[in-house]
């Protein structure tokens, strides 16, 4: 029998790192968008 996903990811990689890293950890706005920006993060 063989196997595979039943469907879709239930999210999307990278759609909470905004999250994470502003209401987590403390990073301001600017520094996540230079994180961004420079290719470091992958945020959609």
């Amino acid at each position: 029998m063989p196997l595979h996903p039943r469907g879709p990811a239930a999210y999307r990689v990278g759609e909470h790192t905004r999250a994470v890293l502003g209401d987590l950890l403390g990073y301001p706005t600017e520094r996540i968008d230079a994180l961004g920006g420079s290719g470091v993060l992958g945020i959609p």
